[in-house]
Parts: structure tokens; sequence; C-alpha cells
């Protein structure tokens, strides 16, 4: 298995941004067989507190469209609640030059 984010995603407030989430399900779909022809079965998804703080309903609504798609390809995922670990300043936060994986919040 592996840490799972879309390509086209710099973070997990973009992956399930209401005014995207349908360019996320078809990333989600091309990039499910590609994972699939690399042998992967088990995906880790991280979900962040502000998601649902901030869509409620819809975004738990988005996360079970999500888990649909997984199932759909045969991958089992582990969901990890409330990531708010990495940058206190999730609101428009923007990528740091030379900084690793410095957009994640």
């Amino acid at each position: 298995g592996t840490n799972y984010l879309p390509s086209h995603c710099s973070n997990v407030l973009e992956m399930f941004d209401p005014g995207g989430f349908e360019v996320t399900l078809l990333t989600v779909e091309r990039e499910l067989r590609l994972a699939r022809s690399l042998g992967l079965s088990t995906l880790r998804i991280f979900l962040h507190e502000e998601l649902y703080a901030s869509q409620g309903k819809a975004f738990l609504d988005n996360v079970d469209r999500l888990l649909a798609v997984l199932n759909r390809h045969g991958f089992v995922s582990m969901l990890v609640l409330f990531d708010a670990v990495w940058r206190p300043d999730a609101e428009g936060a923007q990528p740091l030059p030379g900084v690793h994986n410095s957009a994640w919040v």
C-alpha cells in the first residue's frame, strides 16, 4: 500500500474542494489503474478536520463517493482522521520553495 493524494492536488483540502471534486474522481479513476498495475491494493487517505468543519455532510458524501470508486477498483482504504498536524495556516497555504511537501496542511 501507499499514502495517496491525486496527482493534481498539493494537499487534501484541494482533493476535496467542492469546485473540483469531479476532476478529483476522474484523476482517481485513472491513477487507480496505474496503482493496480504496480501491484498496489491498499491506499491511505488523509482527512483534515477543516474539511468537515467547512463542508459538513457534503464532505462525508464525497468521502463516500471516493470510497465507492476505490471499492469498485478492488482497493482497500485506510482513512486517517483529523490530520491537521503539519501546517496550522491551512487557509491559503502555499508551497514554500525548497521545502518538501510544504503545501501539505
